[in-house]
């Protein structure tokens, strides 16, 4: 699921993405370098954590990549875990999310819920 993940960011539809930075516990470093590999990806960042965390830490990393990246970027966090059966539609809505951020300087959260796997 994450080589589709990351594939789901080439089909953006109005969206402009940078290569992803990629946060993963320490011991799926091999894997998730691998599976970038095979698909043609590589990724900007790949940051490892020592052991899998929540949601938080990576969102505070994500904020200090695109800080130092682009002060006026987005952050858009994806989990690995999730299937996604409309793409376009996505897209349409982080599409959404973006332009009423960039109106009123707000934090968006985009809930997404999930049939299977999942990590809890």
């Amino acid at each position: 699921m994450l080589q589709e993940t990351i594939m789901r960011m080439h089909d953006t539809g109005s969206c402009t993405v940078a290569a992803p930075s990629i946060i993963c516990a320490k011991n799926h470093a091999d894997i998730i370098t691998t599976q970038a590999k095979d698909i043609g990806v590589t990724p900007l960042h790949i940051i490892l954590e020592p052991m899998g965390r929540n949601t938080a830490p990576v969102a505070a990393i994500a904020t200090e990549i695109i800080n130092n990246y682009d002060p006026n970027g987005l952050i858009l966090l994806l989990d690995a875990d999730h299937y996604i059966e409309d793409i376009a539609e996505f897209w349409r809505c982080v599409a959404r999310a973006a332009n009423i951020e960039r109106l009123y300087k707000h934090i968006k959260s985009v809930k997404m819920g999930r049939e299977h796997p999942h990590s809890r």
